[in-house]
């Protein structure tokens, strides 16, 4: 396709046509093993699992299909302010949104092996869609950073997006926010990321 020729793809602006990126190593993995733990912790509280008696493992889990989102995960922890804290991912919201920007919310999809499948996964989405009305602007309002504590690929799940998407300042369609299968949105591409990217 051709090169974009909006203002905010021009080669002075820091925003490109594929609106994300990828940081390798953004948070060491001695921080992120003590991140899975707090967070298994609390998944396993909120599923009820740890009444029940029952494990997860974070990194071979066959059974447990079920998902939970943790909210205000902030405050439970100070190893997630160092997360909060990495250098390179907290210059690249300071770059969109500039050095007074606001964290709205910090939270984790806590998701079994079923949710890999296509069996329950959420589907594709703008994050500008939380109350935003279209069409949105050309710059940047809101800045997303997806710390990776497994390995995301296609086979296990994870992260898509579609590179542009942000270009036609709009929700996507539900057609466009299928995920998987036969009528997947063709232009989704998984985000292979390792434990510790973002």
């Amino acid at each position: 396709s051709p090169p974009c020729s909006r203002r905010c793809c021009s080669p002075s602006y820091p925003r490109r046509c594929c609106s994300q990126t990828i940081v390798r190593e953004a948070i060491p993995l001695e921080l992120v093993e003590r991140v899975k733990g707090l967070i298994k912790h609390e998944a396993m509280e909120q599923a009820g699992l740890a009444v029940k008696g029952q494990d997860v493992d974070i990194d071979n889990e066959t059974e447990w299909t079920g998902s939970a989102y943790i909210h205000s995960i902030l405050y439970r922890d100070p190893a997630f302010e160092e997360v909060l804290a990495a250098t390179q991912p907290l210059a690249l919201v300071h770059l969109l949104l500039g050095k007074s920007a606001l964290m709205a919310s910090l939270g984790c999809h806590f998701k079994g092996p079923g949710f890999a499948t296509g069996e329950g996964e959420l589907p594709l989405h703008s994050d500008n869609g939380n109350g935003m009305i279209p069409p949105f602007r050309t710059f940047s309002e809101v800045a997303n950073v997806n710390y990776a504590l497994v390995d995301y690929s296609r086979e296990q799940g994870g992260l898509a997006m579609v590179p542009g998407s942000h270009t036609p300042c709009r929700l996507p369609t539900p057609e466009e926010s299928a995920l998987g299968g036969e009528n997947g949105n063709p232009a989704a591409v998984p985000m292979d990321l390792h434990p510790g990217d973002c």
